[in-house]
């Protein structure tokens, strides 16, 4: 008898539904999503007429351990050919962890269209450091094929923070 109230105890604990929680050990970091959105200000340096730009950032990239991948949007007016600017694509960033301030190299590009009377469509490049993973200096060249000022260089300071709380399977 003892025998079978301890058989049918292995068979009651085995039962018992497991906890949906993740294993207590994992090999490298847990990706996560994050929505960000900011203000950035610059100038175009080179090509088109020079001139001061404004505007702001939308982002949804993935982070996991230190690489960064993602789609970005940016818009803004352009002083120097008094035209609207509006610029999409894919970026991709290193993060490199300190035990000071975390930094972050990148690049994104892809399509550009520029409203006006010399507007068009075209395409466009950017080089970005991050600092402290909310402040960025970067540098861009952007082609238009429209009448005049096809190319431009432009250098800038985006601030950018995440506009909604992490999400994906890295977040429990």
């Amino acid at each position: 008898m003892r025998h079978l109230a301890l058989g049918f105890a292995v068979i009651a604990v085995a039962a018992v539904p497991a906890r949906a929680e993740p294993r207590g050990f994992t090999i490298g970091g847990r990706p996560v999503w994050f929505v960000t959105g900011g203000v950035t200000a610059g100038g175009t340096v080179a090509g088109a007429p020079r001139g001061a730009l404004v505007g702001g950032e939308l982002g949804l990239v993935r982070i996991r351990d230190r690489q960064v991948a993602g789609l970005y949007l940016d818009g803004g007016y352009d002083f120097g050919v008094d035209a609207a600017l509006v610029t999409a694509g894919p970026e991709l960033a290193i993060i490199r962890r300190s035990p000071t301030m975390p930094l972050a190299l990148g690049v994104d590009g892809g399509a550009a269209i520029r409203f006006g009377d010399d507007g068009g469509l075209g395409a466009t490049g950017r080089v970005f450091l991050t600092v402290a993973g909310a402040v960025s200096l970067y540098g861009r060249y952007l082609f238009i094929d429209g009448d005049a000022d096809r190319h431009a260089v432009q250098v800038g300071l985006t601030l950018k923070f995440p506009l909604a709380a992490p999400f994906g399977a890295g977040v429990r």
